[in-house]
């Protein structure tokens, strides 16, 4: 049997050092090159080596020897070298160019910038170019910054963040859901889903998932499959989701045909635990605000603030008014109801300018009775004091990252306030209501001020506040366990985390390390692997959204970023802008630009 051919890999072949002075030939990359006519063989083998010597160049080169020939060689290697750096140097150079007009991509997508601005950022570039570094001027125009080039850069920086979001989802223990939906300028329906994930060392990562812009209808099932499209396109199992938080509506949170109930259906086909369904915490807390409406306060302010504001002429006088009266603002603010803070602001801003309003309201001829009346201007420091609580709990409960314990602690914290408001009006105490006690001290001591409708306000407020969040309710006694395992009693605790929390509470190290990191996250992050059961469960609960926040800030985005100036945005152009706007990871720029072909700028 006929012996088998070596591969040339295996010869295992090296260039030797001799072939410079005998024939000519260096070694680059691998394989020899010669200095005289810059070719490169295949193969380091001498035969073929002195082969393209003797062939080429022998005749004219054989005479040259001694020191001649050295300098020849030395001289020759710095030629190919010089060569060499050049095109070095053009390659780095584009990537340069090409980096710098993604980072200027980035930049005008994280500030909602339109693509077209790169064009002028390059103008004024050159402009700075030409006055400080005028040497330097060439490689700015160089650089590729049109509005074609900028848009194919935003798709790259978005695509690249999407690879980095797919393989970390691929490392997710758990992942919960936020999602929304609304309409843009068009009347497109842009539906956000975002995840958060948490991997086995607890790093917890939120992230865009994906903006589904929904054509057609928007029922329940439309919902469901673009959720289901988005998951499966991020290799995302059903079986690690842990909870779904929507808002109110019906094709969200609908237990039949909504989205919920569409989920719970499938989970149920395929035999997978269902998981928890929040509705919007602050979504909730906003609904109970309503009933602090008070429409006898709140319609002579709108009405006084509209007047105001709505002539060009009256407002710029009242202005004026303002600045010669030197008073604490200058200018009174527009209600908007579906801002969450906008009555508070108003009402604050009214409260503190209400003697200006008076006499500038009397100066145009339109007097307000309510402005001298005291029991009207009691009623609105105490409408002003309640709106103002509400609006620091929703502040609160706003924000990246928020565990849903300490969101329902906020809530729980605020019931018990109500319940000392309550206390309080019956005792005409206004140690927490400033601006009320403010205008009763103007009333004087004789007045007797009526607490009735403001203690029914207040009851109300309470009613609603314990009628809703019973999402939240149901896993009260697990968020208790969360939030602080050393205070739980054990028969409150789920079974299988019953020998966990023992051996945890008995643990004088791990009890003071909770106490010193302040952070639930790095604590059951830093419990060894004897307590799995319970690290289990603390991971579950790191990814519970408890609001659609993030959905409502990323809206603002789309309704900046796709106005009625830029209303043809393409939605795979959109949704590439709001996964740089909201993300947390960093687009990989070097492994970007060594993908993209140079080209000239333009």
């Amino acid at each position: 049997m006929a012996s088998k051919k070596r591969k040339l890999a295996e010869e295992n072949r090296v260039f030797n050092d001799a072939w410079t002075d005998l024939y000519f030939f260096i070694n680059c990359n691998g394989k020899p090159l010669c200095l005289i006519c810059q070719k490169t063989l295949t193969i380091q083998k001498e035969y073929n080596v002195k082969r393209h010597y003797d062939s080429e160049h022998k005749a004219k080169f054989a005479c040259v020897v001694g020191e001649s020939r050295k300098n020849k060689i030395n001289a020759l290697k710095s030629s190919v070298k010089n060569q060499q750096n050049v095109f070095k140097f053009q390659v780095q150079s584009n990537e340069s160019n090409i980096r710098a007009s993604l980072r200027v991509a980035e930049i005008l997508a994280k500030s909602g910038r339109p693509f077209t601005d790169s064009e002028l950022i390059k103008q004024c570039a050159l402009v700075m170019a030409e006055e400080v570094c005028p040497d330097l001027k060439k490689k700015f125009e160089n650089i590729s910054l049109s509005a074609r080039t900028c848009t194919r850069r935003t798709e790259d920086l978005g695509d690249n963040l999407c690879q980095q979001l797919r393989e970390k989802a691929q490392q997710f223990e758990w992942f919960s859901l936020a999602t929304d939906e609304s309409n843009d300028v068009t009347d497109t329906a842009q539906l956000l889903i975002f995840v958060r994930g948490i991997d086995k060392n607890f790093n917890v990562y939120e992230e865009l998932l994906h903006l589904c812009s929904l054509k057609g209808t928007t029922t329940g099932e439309d919902l469901f499959c673009n959720l289901e499209q988005a998951l499966v396109s991020m290799q995302l199992p059903w079986e690690k989701l842990v909870s779904v938080t929507t808002d109110g509506g019906r094709n969200m949170s609908g237990q039949n045909k909504g989205l919920v109930g569409r989920i719970k259906s499938k989970l149920a086909e395929i035999r997978c635990a269902i998981p928890l369904f929040f509705h919007c915490i602050i979504h909730q807390e906003a609904l109970c605000s309503k009933v602090v409406s008070w429409k006898e306060v709140m319609d002579i302010v709108v009405s006084t603030v509209n007047y105001i504001r709505k002539n060009g002429l009256t407002h710029r006088q009242f202005q004026q008014f303002l600045s010669d009266t030197e008073a604490n603002h200058r200018d009174v603010v527009y209600y908007s109801e579906v801002r969450w803070l906008s009555r508070g602001a108003v009402l604050k801003r009214f409260f503190d300018l209400r003697k200006e309003i008076n006499t500038f309201m009397n100066e145009k001829g339109k007097s307000i009775p309510e402005l001298t009346d005291t029991q009207w201007l009691i009623d609105l420091g105490f409408l002003t004091d309640v709106t103002h609580e509400l609006n620091t709990l929703n502040v609160r409960l706003q924000g990246k990252k928020k565990l849903i314990s300490d969101m329902y602690t906020d809530v729980k914290a605020f019931q018990m306030k109500i319940k000392l408001f309550i206390k309080h009006i019956d005792e005409k105490k206004l140690d927490h209501f400033p601006n009320c006690k403010e205008a009763v001290e103007e009333a004087g001591i004789n007045f007797h001020w009526k607490i009735d409708k403001m203690k029914d306000i207040l009851i109300q407020l309470q009613s609603q506040f314990s009628d809703r969040f019973g999402d939240f309710e149901k896993v009260s006694s697990k968020l208790k366990v969360f939030a602080n395992p050393f205070s739980c009693d054990i028969e409150e605790v789920p079974s299988n985390l019953q020998m966990n929390m023992i051996d945890l509470q008995s643990n004088d190290v791990l009890k003071s390390t909770f106490y010193e990191l302040k952070d639930l996250v790095k604590f059951y992050g830093s419990l060894p692997s004897d307590f799995d059961e319970l690290k289990k469960f603390a991971q579950q609960f790191i990814t519970i959204f408890g609001s659609t926040y993030l959905c409502e800030q990323t809206f603002s985005i789309v309704n900046y970023r796709k106005n009625k100036c830029a209303s043809r945005l393409k939605d795979e152009h959109l949704r590439a802008i709001l996964r740089i706007a909201t993300t947390n990871m960093t687009a990989n720029i070097q492994e970007i630009a060594s993908q993209i072909q140079p080209q000239t700028s333009h």
